[in-house]
């Protein structure tokens, strides 16, 4: 019928429902890809204060030693 030719180029239901599906499982696949990246930046500033606290504990083990021995400390 004529409606039928004029319907014919519109997509149906499904074709939309899978179309939906996969920009949905597209953005999942993201979203996860995101949540990843933002896990392992937590832990590399988790690591890098501990590397920071311990970079100090060993300056000020420097400079003790340094006053120890009678020379002027060469890190403040």
């Amino acid at each position: 019928t004529d409606l039928d030719e004029k319907l014919n180029g519109f997509a149906t239901k499904t074709d939309l429902d899978e179309k939906f599906n996969s920009l949905m499982n597209s953005i999942d696949s993201v979203m996860g890809e995101l949540k990843s990246s933002r896990q392992e930046d937590i832990m590399k500033v988790g690591r890098d204060d501990r590397q920071d606290e311990e970079i100090g504990q060993v300056k000020n083990r420097v400079t003790a030693v340094e006053h120890r021995i009678g020379m002027e400390p060469m890190m403040a």
